[in-house]
């Protein structure tokens, strides 16, 4: 015919004129045309090998035949510590007690916050405690736990953080929260409708399941 092909084009079987290669792929020889690898990317024309124009930057990850070093961003909950990052896992999920909004670099990226909220692994972001009454956020430290757990018998959980049932009451059951009164009268607790007050008989606003019997004391 009239010409070979060189490496960075390629010509199909008829072609009049070479083609040049591609964003996204190299041509090496004239004769094939390969999508770059995954974890590399191919920004300009006429590349040649494998290598393309180069890795992947990290916080990012790049399918086969990418064209962009920021082609996808390594998704919320996830972390990109590494170039050349090939798929949605990126270099895995975050670590408990933190959270990783997209495009984080690493597993501890944010702590998670005070005990009102909680991280556990893989977090994109904190979960409220509050959307679950009557349980207190547990494990790490008091920026960076990792669960919830529901308050037991004896105490009363309030904003993540687990409280004894104060002197003088007890707690018969677990889960409780929020358990004011109004006043006593004659031994029996009052309360209105969000069960917000201002009595214990130790001045603290809580009573638990309620006041310690006659002729019986309660520790705390």
């Amino acid at each position: 015919c009239a010409d070979s092909c060189v490496a960075g084009e390629y010509c199909p079987r008829g072609s009049v004129t070479p083609t040049i290669c591609e964003k996204g792929y190299y041509c090496p020889d004239g004769k094939l045309r390969v999508k770059c690898p995954a974890g590399t990317y191919g920004k300009v024309t006429g590349l040649t090998d494998r290598t393309c124009s180069g890795k992947c930057q990290k916080g990012y990850y790049c399918p086969i035949g990418s064209t962009s070093i920021t082609e996808v961003i390594c998704p919320a909950g996830t972390y990109g510590a590494t170039i050349g990052l090939q798929d949605q896992t990126c270099s895995g999920e975050c670590e408990a007690g933190y959270y990783c909004p997209d495009g984080s670099t690493n597993a501890t990226a944010y702590e998670c916050g005070d005990p009102s909220v909680f991280c556990p692994r893989g977090s994109a972001q904190p979960q409220d405690v509050a959307f679950y009454p009557a349980h207190y956020s547990i494990y790490g430290t008091g920026t960076t736990r990792q669960a919830m757990r529901l308050c037991e018998a004896g105490f009363y959980c309030m904003h993540g953080i687990r409280y004894n049932c104060p002197r003088g009451t007890y707690g018969a059951e677990a889960g409780m929260f929020d358990t004011w009164v109004m006043d006593v009268i004659d031994g029996v607790l009052v309360t209105n409708g969000n069960r917000n007050g201002t009595y214990d008989g130790q001045g603290t606003g809580f009573t638990c399941s309620g006041l310690c019997a006659r002729g019986y004391y309660c520790p705390s």
